[in-house]
């Protein structure tokens, strides 16, 4: 299996990114939205972070989070998604079509 993202254990210094897009590949209007980021382990389903993300390029639709020392503090393998909510309370994850594949892998 190819991850889609890969850090070391304890690392926290390059952040997780992607580019949010509708099923078209246009962006959504993202003014006024907020974004966060979450992951799950994918043996135990058990979500194991959420925390706010941030807009690089609103009008672009990037996004990226900046892991937190306990993110990386568990080697395996993760499933995670960018999590928006509009302005009129509705919410979407992306990507939605697949989860991003994280891999955290262990310590030297």
């Amino acid at each position: 299996m190819a991850a889609d993202f890969t850090i070391r254990k304890g690392d926290t210094r390059v952040p997780i990114s992607t580019t949010i897009t509708n099923p078209d590949g246009t962006v959504p209007n993202l003014a006024s939205a907020t974004v966060a980021f979450t992951m799950r382990d994918q043996l135990t389903k058990t979500r194991v972070l959420g925390g706010p993300a941030v807009f690089v390029n609103i009008g672009l639709g990037q996004v990226q989070y900046l892991w937190q020392p306990a993110d990386t503090a568990v080697s395996g393998w993760y499933n995670g998604g960018f999590i928006v909510t509009f302005p009129d309370g509705t919410v979407e994850t992306f990507p939605n079509d697949h989860y991003i594949q994280v891999y955290v892998t262990p310590s030297i």
